[in-house]
Formats: structure tokens, sequence, C-alpha cells
């Protein structure tokens, strides 16, 4: 049996995680169980615990005893300083998506866990739709890539100034663009506009994928596929099983000691993520981004 610790409780996620993990029915019940939950704000974490879970006052109550942490703070200025003290334990960890609020942070992650050789798996729960997961098996039938497109909403701002950030509800599209057509961005054009922006992404290969980043409308994420055989779309349904395939990821990984992401993967997405907010600043031209990760095993 997996005991997990859920870290930090300022989202919706750690009630959608234990509910998933501990609740009725659960899939997971013979193999993993959330045992405790740790906000800084206690009242937070009380309010959060459910299903037999246990708040608890200090961090290292917290972490006692348990096979698995979930690092699970709404904001990702919030993940690398915990994630890089949970790399020190040498336990499996997820972090909630982004990795980081900057590329310079999630290379410190990078760097941790690979010194360490901790498992560890960062994601956003769109890269696990049921929904992409079958597309992404049907690319194949479509022949050579010719283009790409992906939309998605690029902020949420009721939740004020950070809320706008790309890094916070523009990692869901991102993520998805790299779950569809693979790590390997080197470049970044955006084009400004009052709806929207688009942002015209170039892979080291030379493949280009267009990304609209939507403003001021309801939930929408789907990408397209134009192979040289014939094309298709993808858009996530917002009551599919994705936080469901997500924990399964984690609860295997921690069983296995594999991560089905790699945390470099992640490191790109925040690069990626980092670009696009620079070229914002100057419309029309060419930004590369900033990869500047120690080299594998060089750690």
């Amino acid at each position: 049996m997996i005991r997990i610790a859920v870290l930090q409780a300022n989202s919706s996620h750690p009630e959608a995680f234990i509910n998933i993990i501990n609740g009725s029915g659960s899939p997971f019940r013979d193999r993993a169980r959330v045992v405790t939950i740790w906000d800084e704000d206690f009242a937070l974490s009380t309010a959060q615990a459910s299903h037999g879970v246990r708040a608890c006052e200090r961090l290292e109550e917290a972490i006692d005893a348990v096979d698995l942490v979930m690092i699970c703070g709404r904001w990702g200025d919030q993940h690398p300083d915990l994630a890089i003290q949970m790399a020190g334990l040498g336990l499996p960890v997820f972090i909630d998506k982004p990795l980081a609020a900057s590329f310079s942070r999630a290379c410190d992650v990078v760097e941790a866990f690979e010194a360490a050789g901790a498992p560890v798996l960062c994601a956003s729960a769109y890269r696990f739709a049921p929904e992409v997961l079958t597309f992404c098996e049907g690319l194949d039938r479509l022949g050579r890539f010719r283009s790409g497109q992906a939309a998605g909403l690029s902020e949420w701002p009721d939740l004020g100034p950070k809320g706008r950030e790309l890094h916070f509800y523009g990692v869901h599209t991102a993520e998805m663009i790299q779950t569809v057509f693979g790590e390997g961005i080197r470049s970044v054009v955006v084009h400004p506009g009052d709806a929207a922006d688009i942002a015209i992404l170039e892979f080291a290969d030379g493949r280009r994928v267009d990304w609209h980043l939507l403003r001021d409308c309801a939930e929408i994420y789907e990408i397209g596929y134009y192979g040289q055989e014939g094309h298709d779309r993808v858009r996530i349904d917002p009551f599919s099983a994705y936080y469901e395939n997500m924990m399964e990821a984690v609860v295997h990984m921690a069983e296995t000691g594999e991560s089905p992401v790699s945390l470099r993967a992640s490191a790109e997405i925040v690069a990626l993520l980092d670009a696009v907010t620079l070229a914002r600043r100057t419309p029309g031209e060419r930004l590369v981004l900033e990869m500047r990760l120690v080299p594998a095993g060089k750690v």
C-alpha cells in the first residue's frame, strides 16, 4: 500500500485527488491511500482533509513514514523550494503543473532530482486526458506531419494578476502540444490580438505548430494535426477522466520507480512559457527558447 502525503492545499486539486484515491469505490483502494495533508496555512489543510486524511501542522509530521509526496500548490513559484527539499529524501514525488514559474528555477528542480536519483512526475492532467491519448495512438494513419494547431484558454483572471500569467493556465495547452507533437521546440514568434494571441512554434527539425492563446472565453482546449494522408482534431471533454488517469500515472510511478514524463520535458514546458511571455512584448520577432540545462549525468 502506497502511503501518500499531499503538500500545499491552496487549490482545488488536493480535494479532487483525495476523492479519487480515498473515495468510496476508488480503483486505488488496494494500492494507495492519502494519509496526510499539510500547508503552511493549517486552516487550508484542515479544510481539505477528508476521507480519513489527517491534517498536519508540521511538514515533518506530514511526510513521516510515507511512500509518495504530492506537491499541489496552485502557483508555480510555490513548487521549486519544496520539491528540492523532497528530492533530498529520495521519495517519489508528484509536482502539480507547472514545474516552476521560470526556467531557471525549473533547472534547479531538475538538477536536484537527477542528483538524488528519485522518481518524479510533473504534469497537467490534460496530458493524460483519454481523448488525447487515443488521438496520439491514431496519428500514424494521418501520414507524415505537415502542420499542427493548438488552442486553449491562456489565463484565469478571476484569480487576480497571477491568474493572468501564462504559466498558470497556458500550461494546459503547452502540455497537450508536447504530448501530441513531442519535445524539441526551439523558437517562437507571437502575433498579439485583442481576444487571442497566436504563437508560431518551430521545432528543431523544422516542424511548425500554431498555438492560439485564447482569452475571455469558454474553456476550450483542442489540438489539430495535419498529415500527408489526412487530418484530425481532438478537443478535451471537461468531464473526462484526466484526473483519474494522472493519479494512475502517479501511483504507478511510486510502485515502479519509473515516471512516464521526464523532468527535462517538464522544464522544456516552462522554457516555452517563458519564451511566449517574452515574445508577446516584441510582436513578430523570433525568440529562441532558453534551454541551457545541465547535460544529463553531469549533475
